[in-house]
């Protein structure tokens, strides 16, 4: 009863099919979240097999510098909603495009989680206001 109320809750929660094509669509698609915050925010992008964005979710919000997520809170509302492979994003209040040693860690964790799992991490994106960066696309992933 209760996962097929949580199943309810996320299948109807931030639903939005939009193509997911390129770090730079992702970057678009999650501009207004992250354009003014003064915060880090770290998000979870679920796709369906044409990887088109089926569902997102503001996974957490930390400090200016850091956020704290574990993949348990990426996978659960992918599993809920039958994803197939997802893209995750954070943002970097100070500007600094750089991954971090915190950001490679925790996206090899999540990698491995969802080889685990059978839902495929396509991508790490870091966005600034004015730009992004793709850990996939500078063979970080």
């Amino acid at each position: 009863m209760v996962i097929r109320e949580l199943e309810v809750k996320y299948k109807n929660k931030n639903k939005k099919v939009v193509p997911a094509s390129s770090p730079e669509a992702v970057w678009k698609f999650l501009l207004p979240e992250i354009e003014n915050a003064a915060k880090e925010s770290f998000f979870v992008l679920g796709l369906d097999n044409r990887n088109n964005v089926h569902f997102w979710e503001k996974v957490s919000i930390g400090i200016v510098d850091q956020t704290i997520v574990h993949p348990r809170e990426v996978f659960v509302p992918m599993l809920l909603c039958g994803c197939s492979s997802i893209i995750i994003a954070h943002n970097h209040p100070a500007g600094s495009l750089k991954a971090s040693a915190e950001d490679l860690v925790i996206t090899e964790r999540i990698k491995k989680a969802g080889e685990i799992l059978g839902i495929k991490l396509l991508d790490h994106v870091i966005l600034i206001s004015e730009s992004y960066y793709s850990l996939k696309e500078n063979n970080q992933l």
